[in-house]
């Protein structure tokens, strides 16, 4: 079963045709006490946004950075809050984030300090910005998968450490990635991250894949070290044995569950 966050639909971008209905809204947020209308899935008020960051003209503010910075547009659908007049333009989360990037004002500069900042630390691999993610989810089903994804990533790391110990070189790292993925899932990771919208396999699997996959980077390390394999063939011969055993495993144990 392929892992992904859910996902609330969005309203269909049409940036000059104003919608027909009042859909539900809800309660505004609040920044330093300026409101900031938002639809039910998050999309904010572009002027609102300006208004809140400083912005005197909010209106004439924006008309001018969708001039200069045309792909905010894309960014922008209408949606009608009640009332008279035209709906306002509102942004998605990432729309907000472009728009706030080009904002001119100190409220407006203080946030590209927190974003640049944060973004250096995430291309760091500061290991502070994982631990306020995992500080700020309550979500027993998603700290359970950081557990395991963890524990995926250290048995990785172990299991190319002892393929390197054992003389392998070359393509033996693909080929043996390769085959583990297969006996799990029946496909390259390649395929597989293709298939689920993710650069990195693992980063699609549940955390019963993670498990076995963590299994079997073990196992088959232990085997490397225990057997005294020497150089591509061995290694790919043991580690093949290894995957082989888990998958029948596997097969054993889920047949006995019907």
């Amino acid at each position: 079963m392929i892992r992904k966050p859910p996902s609330r639909p969005a309203p269909k971008k049409r940036p000059s045709t104003p919608l027909q209905e009042s859909p539900p809204v809800q309660a505004p947020l609040t920044f330093q006490d300026m409101e900031i209308r938002a639809t039910p899935d998050g999309r904010v008020v572009a002027t609102d946004v300006l208004a809140a960051f400083g912005q005197k003209n909010p209106k004439a503010a924006w008309t001018a950075l969708k001039s200069t910075y045309p792909e905010l547009v894309q960014e922008t659908c209408t949606y009608s809050f009640g009332g008279a007049g035209r709906p306002p333009e509102v942004l998605s989360r990432k729309g907000a984030m472009k728009l706030l990037m080009v904002a001119n004002g100190p409220k407006a500069a203080e946030f590209r300090e927190w974003a640049s900042t944060t973004l250096i630390a995430f291309l760091d691999a500061d290991i502070r910005v994982a631990d306020s993610v995992i500080q700020r989810n309550e979500s027993p089903e998603d700290l359970e998968w950081i557990e395991k994804r963890v524990k995926s990533k250290k048995a990785r790391n172990h299991h190319t450490a002892t393929i390197k110990r054992c003389g392998g070189e070359g393509m033996i790292y693909r080929d043996t990635t390769v085959a583990t993925s297969r006996g799990l899932v029946g496909m390259s990771p390649s395929e597989f991250a293709a298939q689920a919208g993710v650069k990195n396999a693992r980063d699609a699997y549940n955390t019963t894949l993670l498990n076995r996959n963590t299994y079997v980077e073990t196992a088959s390390a232990a085997a490397m070290e225990s057997n005294g394999v020497q150089g591509n063939q061995q290694i790919m011969r043991i580690h093949q044995v290894v995957v082989d055993a888990e998958s029948k495993m596997w097969r054993e144990i889920m047949g006995s569950r019907h």
